[in-house]
């Protein structure tokens, strides 16, 4: 265990890069890692963004190892800058980084569990991708893990869908913003605002639709 702590623990993330501007903005962060790792205490470095052009901008990254991208099948929570970003660029950008021998571990595919019910369809959307080494994935059960060693063992049928029923829609609160987007959209009036200024959902009002989900520019909404 000792072991496998030390060799983990050497490999650092810039993580949630908000753009090249917020990259720009950490760059005395990204000067450390690069410094650490230059003198053996750090074995790999890389970011983790949502963002097209941070992605991007990752393929011209000194010392950059490995970026940890969103990106699925819907385009979900894809960012651009100050705006929405589309799958193409980020697949794009993706092999930008791959074409300079970066390595790229995806996140998201389910998109946050909203488009989920198409299992196979997001999987095989993002193991396609070229560029794509790994794909990571969230398991909250063992029949989920055996889903997904079945999927990439290629045992699991193409009609596979998931049991979805017990699950819910909710506002991770750590990511957002407060910004109303979700409360405008919802048409079941379930979406009302905390203590905090941020966005929650009543699970006695909402009725599971998914409209709220795709126009949270952030990707804090996700179905758990």
């Amino acid at each position: 265990m000792n072991a496998f702590l030390s060799l983990i623990s050497r490999r650092f993330l810039l993580h949630e890069v908000r753009g090249v501007a917020d990259l720009h903005e950490r760059s005395e962060a990204w000067r450390a890692l690069r410094d650490k790792k230059a003198s053996g205490l750090i074995r790999a470095i890389g970011i983790s963004t949502h963002h097209v052009d941070a992605c991007r901008a990752a393929s011209n990254l000194d010392s950059c190892d490995v970026v940890f991208p969103l990106i699925n099948k819907a385009g979900m929570g894809i960012r651009n800058g100050e705006n929405p970003g589309t799958r193409e660029d980020m697949a794009e950008a993706i092999k930008l980084c791959s074409d300079q021998g970066i390595g790229v571990f995806t996140m998201k595919a389910f998109g946050g569990g909203n488009i989920i019910e198409d299992y196979v369809e997001c999987l095989d959307y993002v193991t396609s991708l070229d560029g794509v080494d790994a794909v990571m994935i969230g398991m909250g059960s063992l029949d989920e893990v055996d889903t997904a060693v079945s999927y990439f063992e290629g045992n699991l049928g193409s009609d596979y869908r998931p049991d979805i029923s017990k699950k819910r829609m909710m506002v991770d609160q750590s990511d957002c913003e407060g910004c109303g987007a979700c409360k405008a959209r919802c048409v079941s009036e379930a979406i009302s605002w905390n203590d905090s200024g941020l966005a929650e959902i009543s699970v006695e009002k909402c009725v599971r639709c998914g409209y709220c989900a795709p126009v949270c520019p952030v990707r804090a909404i996700v179905f758990l």
